[in-house]
């Protein structure tokens, strides 16, 4: 601000001697890097030279799965995702009744028994389904 007033008054008074003021007194500490603000600058510790070693974020299992899901999930159309999100609330809903699904130590026998007690039980509703809609449209 004080060089651009210097320069008006230069240009309004040509040939007339500016005085010198605190600003205009020699070089502009901030243009000097060495010396921002005008104060010296410390030397830099030695023990910058060291490597930074090289560090890897360990993936937890659950990282890797989350993120496994998400990218099978951005390729996915609006009715393939409607049935990710029902299998979803289904597993939602078993940790209700059963608590969190840990594979090694669950001892529900999943091929054997659950899913084929699950299968009859569907074979069930889907028959009383069809049989209800088949009275319906006799009525």
């Amino acid at each position: 601000m004080v060089e651009v007033q210097a320069a008006v008054s230069q240009a309004e008074h040509p040939g007339e001697e500016m005085p010198m003021s605190e600003s205009n007194e020699g070089p502009n500490p901030m243009s000097n890097p060495d010396q921002p603000n005008g104060a010296p600058m410390p030397e830099p510790p030695d023990d910058l030279d060291e490597p930074i070693p090289y560090t890897v974020r360990t993936l937890t299992p659950y990282d890797v799965a989350r993120a496994t899901l998400t990218g099978i999930a951005c390729e996915l159309g609006v009715d393939e995702l409607r049935v990710l999100v029902r299998i979803g609330e289904r597993l939602k809903a078993g940790r209700t009744q059963y608590g969190r699904l840990h594979l090694a130590t669950d001892p529900r026998t999943f091929r054997s028994t659950e899913a084929r007690e699950e299968l009859e039980d569907a074979v069930v509703y889907f028959a009383c389904a069809w049989l209800k809609a088949e009275t319906q449209e006799v009525a």
